[in-house]
């Protein structure tokens, strides 16, 4: 362990357990987030579990504690679905403005021009997404083109999005440029 009071050695971590330093008091006053923590299936670590790593990190109740922040436990498991579930509510957050769509496993992303045309015309971000394809697979749409962006924010593949050509390449040759960038990304 180095200057952070904090760390500690991952080794320690039971098989299949998860910890977690949360605060329990904020300048002294009780954290709300820390019932939320209880109600979540979290618990503190008892001090006996790690004598030897948090000998003088003990508060009155026998719990692995520093600074206010108590020392939390709970499955792996039960983490990972939290984990999953609040990545899935922060992609609905963001498809909820329009601005991130579904289409089987693939995130499409509009711009906000896109999603003022899309109002304009009186129809929903999908159906806009979707007319635009199909106007550039029938070749009405010379000018645009799909690409492949790379943002983990939403996700580790990252979306896909309209992106404007300066001049019309042919549909062998843009397939095979988009093919080279996703490529080149990844």
């Amino acid at each position: 362990m180095g200057g952070d009071p904090f760390d500690f050695p991952q080794s320690i971590v039971p098989k299949g357990m998860a910890y977690q330093w949360c605060a329990k008091t904020v300048m002294g006053d009780p954290n709300p987030s820390f019932t939320k923590m209880l109600e979540g299936g979290w618990s503190p670590v008892p001090a006996h579990r790690h004598r030897s790593v948090f000998a003088k990190r003990v508060d009155g109740e026998g719990n692995v504690a520093f600074g206010g922040q108590v020392l939390m436990c709970r499955l792996e498991e039960a983490s990972q679905e939290a984990q999953q579930l609040n990545e899935d509510k922060a992609f609905q957050n963001a498809a909820a403005t329009g601005r991130l769509l579904k289409f089987g496993d693939v995130t499409f992303r509009l711009s906000e021009n896109e999603m003022a045309s899309a109002k304009d015309l009186g129809v929903s971000c999908q159906q806009y997404a979707l007319r635009r394809m199909r106007r550039m697979a029938d070749g009405l749409d010379q000018g645009t083109c799909i690409v492949g962006i790379v943002d983990h924010d939403y996700g580790p593949t990252g979306s896909l999005e309209f992106h404007h050509q300066a001049r019309r390449l042919p549909r062998h040759r843009w397939l095979s440029w988009l093919f080279n960038l996703i490529s080149k990304e990844q």
